[in-house]
């Protein structure tokens, strides 16, 4: 028996980097069963959130076989409230334990994310008192973040790229790469 039934973290994971391996892989060892929440699930094709939603759980999925597969980890992709910067005055936060709490039966009992991020701040205290919450710290090697992982796949950058995610995510190289550059070249949605 772990310290917790429940937990769960969200991201947008435009890229699934190893830091948030690092994440997923801590609230697994703390957690019977812990949630990865998808965050901003509808948005696509744009420079910040440039992966659809299936690209971005099938990253998930292919580094967490084994642990989706014994029911251990769950994937929730989730919709924004209304946009992507509507978090403040607890909206959101009431939105998003509601959605999870349905979504696994009960209260999560653990909150984890990283400290560069304010998610604290997305709820009400009242909405979330049996959730406890632990900041990880994050730090950044060499600046690396998703959105940097991102520039490095449009330069080209495969040898750099390949230091900062698992390598069961090699084989999806090519396939962000076309992605990215039919995003910069105004491409993505001709098609």
């Amino acid at each position: 028996m772990k310290k917790y039934k429940t937990g769960f973290c969200i991201g947008r994971f435009q890229m699934l980097t190893i830091k948030h391996e690092e994440m997923i892989n801590l609230g697994l060892s703390m957690c019977d069963k812990f949630l990865v929440v998808v965050g901003s699930a509808q948005l696509e094709g744009v420079e910040r959130n440039p992966f659809h939603v299936y690209v971005r759980t099938g990253m998930i999925y292919e580094v967490f076989q084994k642990e989706i597969y014994h029911n251990k980890l769950n994937i929730l992709p989730l919709d924004d409230l209304t946009h992507e910067d509507d978090v403040e005055g607890g909206k959101w936060g009431k939105y998003l334990m509601d959605t999870i709490t349905k979504h696994i039966g009960s209260i999560p009992e653990i909150m984890i994310y990283g400290n560069d991020e304010k998610r604290y701040e997305w709820f009400n205290p009242e909405d979330i008192p049996l959730t406890s919450q632990l900041i990880i710290p994050r730090q950044i090697e060499n600046g690396i973040s998703a959105t940097k992982l991102r520039k490095l796949i449009i330069e080209g950058n495969k040898e750099e790229w390949i230091k900062y995610v698992n390598p069961k995510l090699y084989q999806y190289y090519g396939e962000l790469r076309r992605i990215l550059l039919d995003i910069k070249n105004g491409d993505y949605f001709k098609k």
